[in-house]
């Protein structure tokens, strides 16, 4: 699996602020780390969210829910999260209408963890490959 870095959720972000305006900063650096970090933690042993798509619900509602940005933390949230999927051969089949409903949501608190990993499990296409091919340019760790 390939791992989303620190570096990866500042470029992400700064991208999506270059793209779309917004208020550039920091707000909590520890949120940031925080979100990355849980997606990976274990318990004796063992993963706490061993399913890709547990990971990746867990990295958007840290970015999304935790507020660590200035501005942009929905965007950068479902940025990641997509990014994080799709480095890791399963991209998702979604319009950008149901992108923005589903930051929006997440946001407000109207999903669960469990719906939110049905809709990403909805939308996921299925793996294409076994190897990192996929790995958008200069993101995540091996």
């Amino acid at each position: 699996m390939i791992k989303i870095t620190y570096d990866d959720v500042i470029r992400i972000h700064k991208q999506s602020l270059d793209m779309y305006g917004g208020l550039d900063g920091i707000r909590d650096k520890g949120r940031i780390e925080s979100s990355i970090n849980t997606m990976y933690q274990t318990i004796f042993g063992e993963e706490a969210y061993p399913e890709l798509t547990d990971k990746a619900t867990t990295l958007v509602t840290g970015i999304v829910m935790g507020h660590p940005f200035l501005d942009g933390n929905k965007r950068t949230g479902v940025s990641i999260m997509i990014s994080f999927l799709e480095m890791n051969g399963y991209p998702l089949e979604v319009t950008n209408e149901e992108l923005i409903e589903f930051g929006l949501e997440v946001a407000q608190s109207h999903y669960s963890k469990e719906q939110i990993k049905a809709w990403i499990e909805a939308h996921k296409k299925q793996k294409e490959k076994e190897t990192a091919d996929n790995k958008p340019s200069g993101l995540g760790e091996e």
